[in-house]
């Protein structure tokens, strides 16, 4: 991956399309008829997808008829040269109705043919580059003797998060031992037409964290520094009850020794942000003045560009 595979949209879902091409019948139905095979493309409606792109992958499940016969098990369609494609072309068939579902990124998970979604043990912990968005798709219906174009309709299934620090002191501050825990960054999830539940979520703590930075951080007036590489995914989160962001920090005409440690709660103070929901993007930043009070200020942000902005100012 040259890129993040986060995906960055200001609409509330990423769109796919399942392109079928061809003929509805054909007078030789029991030979292949390449004008009838199930090709792929995305279709980008109210979205910027900055990593479905080349290299990039998607998974496809797919079954028709009753008994239902598989026709697509977690295949693979990858993006090569701008072009969507899988491995042994599949055929629409006459007569039958079939139905359709997809996951992001391919690899992960598995659709069951009664709609149930699955994903065990899922590790969503990395940071930077390597960030990864998971996505599931609607399921969506065709029909043999009427191909169409079938759109996927993908939900984000976890919530996007910034930490941001910057400092209103003209000389500056500098920033050490900066760590995020008390939250999951692990889980299993088991979703239907009805429900989405997450089990089995660990928690990280301050000793084995992997949103940790050491710095020293040099921070100037004006400038923001992002912790953590960036935005960071985690499971949707019902209480920030543990969740802390912690850090030392002292300003540059100090010395060293003069660091004072915070640890801000992400639950008290913070206006009503309780929990963090899938498909949002939460926004924490941090402002240290020239005074010792620390302002934390939250913007929640979800996918379709609504917003709220709450501040805390705490007594350190």
């Amino acid at each position: 991956m040259k890129t993040a595979r986060i995906i960055r949209s200001i609409g509330a879902s990423v769109t796919l399309a399942l392109l079928i091409t061809g003929c509805a019948k054909s007078e030789t139905a029991s030979l292949p008829n390449p004008q009838n095979a199930i090709d792929f493309s995305p279709l980008v409606t109210r979205s910027v997808v900055t990593s479905l792109g080349e290299g990039d992958s998607f998974a496809v499940w797919g079954w028709y008829g009753s008994p239902s016969v598989n026709v697509f098990d977690g295949t693979t369609v990858t993006n090569i040269q701008n072009v969507w494609s899988y491995d042994g072309t599949r055929y629409w068939v006459p007569g039958q109705e079939y139905t359709f579902y997809a996951a992001y990124p391919a690899g992960e998970g598995h659709w069951s043919n009664d709609g149930i979604y699955s994903i065990t043990n899922f590790d969503c912990s990395a940071t930077g580059a390597n960030v990864v968005d998971l996505m599931t798709s609607s399921p969506v219906n065709g029909n043999g003797d009427y191909p169409r174009q079938v759109v996927f309709t993908f939900h984000h299934e976890l919530s996007k998060l910034k930490f941001i620090i910057r400092t209103t002191e003209t000389e500056g501050v500098t920033i050490k031992n900066a760590k995020l825990f008390g939250v999951s960054t692990q889980g299993s999830l088991t979703k239907n037409s009805s429900s989405t539940v997450w089990s089995d979520l660990n928690t990280i703590t301050s000793d084995n964290t992997p949103y940790s930075e050491n710095g020293p951080i040099m921070l100037s007036a004006g400038k923001n520094h992002e912790f953590f590489e960036g935005d960071i995914m985690l499971p949707p989160h019902t209480s920030l009850e543990n969740a802390k962001l912690a850090f030392s920090y002292y300003y540059n005409w100090e010395d060293e020794t003069n660091a004072r440690s915070v640890e801000l709660s992400l639950l008290n103070g913070t206006g009503g942000v309780t929990s963090w929901a899938a498909g949002n993007s939460y926004e924490y930043s941090v402002n240290i003045p020239a005074t010792n009070d620390i302002k934390l200020t939250v913007t929640i942000v979800d996918w379709n560009e609504q917003d709220a902005s709450v501040s805390w100012i705490s007594g350190n």
